[in-house]
C-alpha cells in the first residue's frame, strides 16, 4: 500500500517478477478524511490472493472479504 502512481506500481511490480517476486497491489480508498475516522477501503490483489485470503486482518472496526 501507498500512495505512488499506478502506473510506478505496475512498473515496480514487472521488476519484482524478474526476481521471482510476486507483489500483491493494495490501493487504499478514502483518503485522510476516512484515515481520520476509520473507514478507510483497502482493495488487494495479486497472483497469490486466495492464499492470502484466510490471512485477512482488519486493522478498523470491520473487514469484508470478496474474492472472484
Amino acid at each position: 500500500m501507498s500512495s505512488i502512481d499506478p502506473v510506478e506500481s505496475k512498473a515496480i511490480g514487472e521488476e519484482l517478477v524478474k526476481k521471482g517476486i510476486h507483489m500483491m497491489d493494495a490501493p487504499v480508498s478514502g483518503g485522510e478524511p476516512k484515515a481520520i475516522d476509520g473507514t478507510l477501503s483497502v482493495m488487494a490483489g495479486g497472483l497469490y490472493i486466495r492464499k492470502c485470503e484466510t490471512r485477512v486482518f482488519t486493522a478498523g472496526r470491520e473487514a469484508s472479504v470478496f474474492t472472484a
